[in-house]
């Protein structure tokens, strides 16, 4: 049976996204377990790992989120296992995911370094399992090619499997084909694929800005499925505002202050998505009544707009359940980009 072990050249380089689109890609009869996890979720008095737990579900796992992974902090588990009581429990989790499927994916950590003080680095799951790595690399210029040529030199030398690596995010791949694709293989190292830049997966929805902001909906709730794709930071006058094109893009996001009730009034009937309202200020129950009627979200937040504006610009987006045409796209992008066979 083929094992894959998924590991990301840096944070960011979308692991868990490629990870969904391969499954998805391949169809039915893949296994899946993340043995060191890095997004922590309690839940009923559980702790599962937020990607595992999204694939288990996307994908109908047999196994619970909460033993897909082995632990989380680096302490607990080296005080709980030894280097050979870590290796048994990788080789049991495998073997309990891999029954009666065709291959297994093994999603490693933050990145390609991310656990080797536990022994559960994507090197070490690797030789663990006799399984093959798959190293994602992000972007498409000069950086790209040195964690290409970096990494991928790396991992040879330490004789562990290596399938080779899949450039993501690529916003000109034939450009990279041309430019920086050679270089790599004539370092012997396989490019399994390139997969081009989707600015359609960056997007949120104004609900995913509700959760991870922790903010109170006023109300539109019945919008709160509007996408968002771009910010707008109301701290001008509206008549400002509304002069500015970038204003009136689609899928706006507003950020101001609850006591603005002319940025918030011109917000709703422009159409933006969503409008965060900052320093817990409430607004008249005109306007969030306007707000109703016309399904925009008012989400209050205690934090100041400058602070906030900050935390939405530094937010993680991660898939959710609900992201079927995402998951759906990705698993399109994977089968048309990536050589699916080379891999397993």
């Amino acid at each position: 049976m083929q094992k894959i072990i998924i590991a990301s050249a840096s944070r960011g380089a979308g692991k868990t996204f490629v990870t969904v689109g391969l499954m998805k890609a391949a169809g039915k009869g893949l296994g899946y377990i993340k043995p060191l996890g890095n997004r922590l979720v309690y839940s009923r008095k559980k702790l599962w790992d937020y990607d595992a737990a999204l694939i288990a579900k996307v994908f109908k796992l047999q196994m619970p989120p909460e033993d897909l992974t082995i632990g989380f902090e680096h302490a607990k588990i080296k005080h709980s296992y030894t280097k050979d009581a870590v290796k048994k429990k990788v080789l049991e989790l495998s073997a309990e995911a891999s029954k009666g499927k065709k291959a297994l994916i093994i999603e490693a950590g933050t990145d390609l370094c991310h656990g080797t003080s536990i022994n559960l680095d994507p090197i070490s799951l690797a030789k663990y399992v006799k399984g093959k790595i798959v190293l994602v690399v992000n972007g498409d210029d000069y950086d790209a090619l040195d964690d290409s040529l970096f990494f991928g030199s790396c991992i040879k030398k330490t004789g562990a499997g290596f399938a080779g690596v899949i450039i993501n995010n690529v916003k000109d791949p034939s450009g990279f084909r041309d430019l920086y694709l050679p270089r790599i293989r004539e370092a012997g190292i396989k490019v399994l694929g390139i997969i081009p830049y989707n600015d359609a997966l960056t997007h949120y929805d104004a609900g995913y800005l509700a959760d991870n902001l922790f903010s109170k909906t006023l109300t539109g709730e019945a919008g709160l499925g509007k996408v968002v794709e771009n910010v707008f930071v109301g701290d001008v006058s509206s008549t400002t505002a509304l002069k500015n094109p970038s204003f009136h893009k689609k899928g706006n996001l507003v950020i101001t202050g609850g006591d603005r009730s002319d940025m918030i009034l011109a917000a709703i009937e422009t159409g933006a998505s969503c409008v965060i309202l900052t320093n817990n200020i409430m607004p008249h129950a005109n306007i969030i009544l306007k707000a109703s009627h016309a399904q925009v979200p008012l989400l209050l937040v205690p934090t100041d707009t400058y602070t906030t504006a900050v935390r939405v610009e530094h937010l993680e987006h991660m898939l959710t359940e609900k992201d079927e045409e995402k998951i759906a796209a990705l698993g399109r992008m994977v089968k048309k980009h990536v050589k699916l066979k080379e891999i397993f």
